[in-house]
This record gives structure tokens, C-alpha cells and sequence, in this order.
């Protein structure tokens, strides 16, 4: 009974040092660690064999796994995924052969299926985001108001292999169900509706209209309208609604079916309606632009009692636009100008003729002369120009520089001091730099310094008594010299020192002066110990 205790007792000790004993880590086949690209297996368990990896949208390779046993030493043989989706699995056999499990993990990827609606205001839908392979995509498409629906398409057919079919729409139906195979990017197209508008005069002895027709939703109409004699023009109308009182006018179908009774109907019928009291009179808008060339002007016609006159201007190149004036008198500063025709209408008579002046000015552009570096020379000219005209500058280097030539930015303009700028040339060719203020250019006159052919060298001793100094003397430019400093009895070297500033050069008795380029002057210093 005793052995028996001891034994058991010995047992335990085994068991809390080791673990446990090495006939129960021969039969263990388990795993401590199972992974994939380096990223643990989600709520891995040793007891557990299968697991299910969902990977991100756009993976295209299986992963990696590797794994890590409970016991080290076990047989472990794995066999990674060759497509996707796709199953890997790890075989472990344990120490003694005699027990083994295979732990699977099927891995799969989501896919994102994408949508963009063409036009974007055609319509809405449903569907698009991230699935897992293999589910079921609906995708919904509701047109809206005012628009069809036409099909759906692949937005990037040629990256794509889902249902290949050029530009015919993939699927034709509006709900469409499919399985999320792989990553698709659709495009839902919409068509805007086709209306009919048919336009009657009213009365139909008060005038004549045209520019109806059949057109699509989004576009406009041309509306036109001309009065018989006894009556004036007094709108546009549509189910009772005013949407314009200009006799002549571009109305978009937007506008006018916003105020629309019926929102099933495809027919309407525009009124052009005419007034009996309204005045018999109309305002005659000629255009004149100054200078000739100066820009293009639109909005001359003849504009009916009650409507508003817009004209404007489009400054050719070079040229701003300077405002519309009448009789001298400036009406606007703006390209754009808008006003009612009745500002120009006196009481009892017919006809007023209205002759605009569209006003063009030459830009007037700035160019600016700087010299590099500043201490290398003076500059002079430059200025302000218009288009057309030149401008001359002029630089004179200082003393010890060269000039080296007149730069736009790194371009070289010219390589004399005297330099006349054609600005129509250079403004056809060249525009203004990013940094740059409106309208204004900076030309940059470069110096050189100018650099000796022969470089002196200048030594001497301090003091005098101190000691002997050689390797001076005068040398080409690029070449080297040796200069030494020799002590006399009783003194020793201290170093080489700028005579210039004092300052410490170099505390080796012998060195080598390379590649001389400037005039050098040194001392070497002295002392009594």
C-alpha cells in the first residue's frame, strides 16, 4: 500500500513537470495554432476541424496556411487551396502513429458588385455592395418621373468576363437575380421620355407660333411667337401657368412640364397667348463691338412690348471685356446683360431703336527684369505692354562678373545685355507660370562671377622670427600647391589662420591647397613655448 502511494506521488511530480507523460504526448494529433497568410483562424479550437474563411473583395490567390502543433515533433502535412473558392487541409499524425485529425478550412471571398446610374438623375436602384461567392444578387431598378428604363450594361466590358455581349445590355428587365461570382461593375441606363407639345395662338387672330414638336425630356423648346397687327404678345402658358412672357425664347422641358397638371400625359398643348390692349410697339437692338476685334457680341433682334432683352460678349484672346454702353452712358460692367425692353418704351409710338456699344480693352501685361545674383548687375527695362507691342531691356554686370544671358524661367531669351521682347511672339508661345501673377511675366538677367586665370597664393610668418613658410606663389586656376610651415629653434607651430578674419584654418604644418579657384591668403602662427 505504501509502493503504491509513492508511485502515485512520483506519477504527480512526472505530470506537474512535465506536463504530462510522454505515452499521452505520443497519441496527442492536435493543433496549437492554425493560420492563414500569418492571420489566425478565426475561433480556432484544437477540437475543431472545420472552418470557414471568408476573404476580402478582389483576392485573387489562395492563401498561405500553416500550422502549429500541440506536441512538437508530430507529423504535419498540408495541402493549401489551388483555387477559390477552395478547401485547405492540414493532416497531423501524432508521435506514436497511432492517431491523427485533418483540420479543413474552405475558403471563399466576397465579391462587390457596383452600380452607377446613367443619366444620374434617370433613376434609382438597389443591389449593389458586398457578397459572399456563390450568393444571390437582386438588382432593382425604379426609373423616375419623366424617365424609362433601358437596360442594364457592363460599365467596363473589357475588363470583365460576366456575360460579354459589346453594347447590348446584359440583362433587360428591370429586377434581375444572378449569383456573385465575381466582381461586376454595372451601369443602369435610364432613358428621358419623349413629349409631345402642340402650340396654339390665343386668340387665333392675335398672332402666329411655332417650335413645337416632339422632344425629349431635358431638352428645350424654340419658341417663337409674331403678333398680327392690333395685338401684343402676353405669354407663354401652359395649364393656366405663365413659364415665359418673352415672345422669342429657349425653354427647357423641365421647366415647363414642372407645371403641368397631368404627370402621365405625353401630349400637351402650349399656348401662345396675344393681348388686344397690350401696346403695338418694339424695341430694334443693334450691337456695335469696339475695337472690331475685340471680342464677339449675340442678343441683336427685335424684342416685343413686355420682354426682356439679354445680350453679351466674348472677349477674344488678349482682350477683356470693358461694358455696354448707350449714348456714352454705361449700362453694365458685366459680359451678361439682362434688362426689361420697356425701359426704352414711350407712350403712342410703335418702333424704338436701341444701338448698344460692346466695349473690348487691350490686357495690359507686365514685364519685369531682376537680376541673379543681385549683387552681379544692374537691370533696367521692361514694363507694361498691351499685345503686339515690344519691350527692351538692358543689364550691365558689376565688377568681377560677367553677364551670362536673359531667362523666361529656364528658357534663354537672349545672350546679349541690350534685349527687345516682341510680345505677340512670346505671347503666342508661352503662359504665365503657376506662381506666377495674372498677366505679368519676370524675366531674369544671370550673372557670373568672374573667376581669374592664375590664383595667388599669400603666406607669411607670425611673427616674422617665428618660423619659415613656403609654397606660395601664383598658380593656374583648377591646380594645387603644398604649403609648409617650419618652426625656428625655440618657437613651434600653431596652426594656419585666415589673414583676412583671423580665423582658424587648418593645424597641420603641411597641407595641400586643391584645385584652386580663389586668391588664398594665409598665416602661420608662432609661439614660444
Amino acid at each position: 500500500m505504501k509502493k503504491a502511494y509513492v508511485y502515485a506521488v512520483v506519477l504527480l511530480l512526472l505530470i506537474m513537470i512535465t506536463g504530462c507523460p510522454a505515452f499521452w504526448k505520443s497519441a496527442d494529433a492536435t493543433l496549437k495554432k492554425l493560420m492563414y497568410n500569418g492571420v489566425e483562424v478565426p475561433e480556432f479550437s484544437a477540437k475543431k476541424t472545420l472552418y470557414l474563411v471568408v476573404l476580402p473583395a478582389g483576392t485573387t490567390e489562395p492563401p498561405t496556411v500553416t500550422a502549429v502543433s500541440a506536441v512538437e515533433g508530430v507529423n504535419i502535412v498540408i495541402t493549401d487551396a489551388e483555387t477559390l473558392p477552395g478547401t485547405a487541409t492540414v493532416l497531423v499524425t501524432s508521435l506514436n502513429g497511432k492517431e491523427s485529425l485533418t483540420y479543413s478550412i474552405f475558403f471563399t471571398v466576397k465579391v462587390e458588385i457596383s452600380i452607377t446610374a446613367d443619366p444620374p438623375n434617370g433613376g434609382e436602384f438597389s443591389g449593389d455592395g458586398e457578397y459572399v461567392y456563390g450568393d444571390l444578387v437582386t438588382i432593382v431598378a425604379t426609373p423616375s418621373i419623366h424617365h424609362t428604363f433601358n437596360g442594364w450594361y457592363l460599365d467596363e466590358p473589357e475588363e470583365e468576363s460576366f456575360e460579354e455581349s459589346g453594347d447590348d445590355p446584359i440583362y433587360t428587365d428591370p429586377i434581375v437575380s444572378f449569383e456573385a461570382l465575381n466582381d461586376v461593375s454595372l451601369l443602369v441606363s435610364f432613358n428621358p421620355m419623349e413629349y409631345t407639345f402642340n402650340l396654339v395662338p390665343v386668340p387665333p387672330e392675335g398672332g402666329e407660333v411655332a417650335g413645337g414638336g416632339a422632344v425629349n425630356y431635358g431638352d428645350s423648346l424654340n419658341l417663337s411667337a409674331l403678333s398680327n397687327d392690333g395685338y401684343g404678345f402676353a405669354g407663354w402658358w401652359i395649364d393656366g401657368y405663365m413659364f415665359s412672357d418673352q415672345a422669342v425664347d429657349q425653354v427647357s422641358t423641365v421647366e415647363i412640364l414642372n407645371h403641368t397638371e397631368c404627370i402621365t400625359c405625353t401630349e400637351y398643348t402650349i399656348q401662345g397667348r396675344f393681348d388686344p390692349s397690350a401696346p403695338q410697339w418694339q424695341l430694334d437692338v443693334t450691337i456695335e463691338s469696339t475695337p472690331v476685334n475685340g471680342g464677339e457680341t449675340w442678343g441683336a433682334g427685335v424684342y416685343p412690348y413686355g420682354s426682356y432683352v439679354t445680350v453679351g460678349a466674348t472677349p477674344s484672346e488678349h482682350y477683356n471685356f470693358d461694358g455696354w454702353y448707350y449714348g456714352g452712358e454705361e449700362l453694365s460692367q458685366g459680359a451678361t446683360y439682362t434688362f426689361p425692353a420697356n425701359d426704352y418704351y414711350t407712350e403712342g409710338i410703335t418702333y424704338t431703336a436701341l444701338p448698344l456699344l460692346g466695349a473690348f480693352a487691350d490686357i495690359i501685361y507686365s514685364f519685369n527684369a531682376v537680376a541673379e545674383p543681385p549683387e552681379g548687375g544692374t537691370v533696367s527695362g521692361g514694363g507694361t505692354a498691351k499685345y503686339g507691342q515690344t519691350v527692351s531691356f538692358l543689364a550691365a554686370p558689376n565688377e568681377s562678373y560677367t553677364f551670362e544671358g536673359w531667362y523666361y524661367g529656364e528658357e534663354n531669351m537672349s545672350g546679349s545685355p541690350s534685349f527687345t521682347l516682341d510680345t505677340a511672339s512670346f505671347l503666342d508661345t508661352h503662359t504665365l507660370p503657376i506662381t506666377s501673377t495674372e498677366n505679368s511675366f519676370t524675366f531674369t538677367a544671370k550673372f557670373d562671377l568672374d573667376v581669374p586665370d592664375t590664383i595667388t597664393v599669400s603666406l607669411r610668418a607670425e611673427p616674422p622670427e617665428g618660423g619659415q613658410v613656403s609654397g606660395g606663389g601664383k598658380f593656374p586656376k583648377g591646380t594645387s600647391t603644398t604649403i609648409s610651415a617650419k618652426p625656428n629653434p625655440g618657437y613651434e607651430f600653431s596652426g594656419w589662420y585666415y589673414e583676412s578674419c583671423g580665423s582658424f584654418f587648418s593645424g597641420y604644418p603641411t597641407i595641400t591647397l586643391s584645385d584652386l579657384q580663389f586668391d588664398v591668403t594665409l598665416f602661420a602662427s608662432f609661439y614660444q613655448p
